[in-house]
């Protein structure tokens, strides 16, 4: 159990250092909306407000953004009833 928990704080802080799903970054390529990201990888993928809007996003490592305004993560009632058993 003791590796669990070493686990479950390393993915708390990747997501207290990762930039979550709609937030907002400035890149070496301009200012842009996280639209993925992956923990592990360390790497975000994101909309360029300077880019045509059927561009794809481009890929970026977590160190290259510097965060302007985080996202947040939205769960309905039934996903909040879920996690409630689980502590």
């Amino acid at each position: 159990m003791c590796c669990l928990k070493y686990e479950q704080e390393a993915y708390t802080d990747l997501l207290k250092r990762t930039p979550k799903v709609g937030a907002i970054v400035n890149t070496p390529e301009g200012r842009g909306l996280v639209v993925e990201n992956n923990l592990i990888a360390g790497t975000l993928k994101v909309k360029l407000n300077n880019t045509p809007d059927d561009a794809a996003p481009k890929s970026f490592t977590v160190k290259q953004c510097k965060l302007v305004k985080d996202g947040y993560i939205k769960l309905d009632k039934k996903e909040m009833e879920k996690f409630k058993g689980l502590e």
